[in-house]
């Protein structure tokens, strides 16, 4: 993260420890909660809910934490 800062793509005043705990979260959380969302989303883990959840969770992370606000 420290270098992501240094280049200029995240904001220096993130919490770098909160933040790595987030994008741990944001990325477990789907798995862990599996059988949760299978049964009451009806959503099921494949290749394509997995790359759409990628796109999604990297496009968050990436406009919260840009070191200039996306539009």
């Amino acid at each position: 993260m420290q270098h992501e800062v240094e280049v200029g793509r995240i904001r220096g005043n993130l919490d770098r420890e909160l933040t790595a705990l987030s994008l741990i979260g944001m990325a477990l959380f789907p798995f862990i909660t599996n059988p949760v969302t299978r049964e009451v989303f009806g959503l099921k883990m494949d290749d394509a809910l997995f790359e759409r959840l990628i796109d999604h969770l990297v496009g968050l992370f990436a406009h919260n934490a840009a070191a200039v606000k996306m539009l």
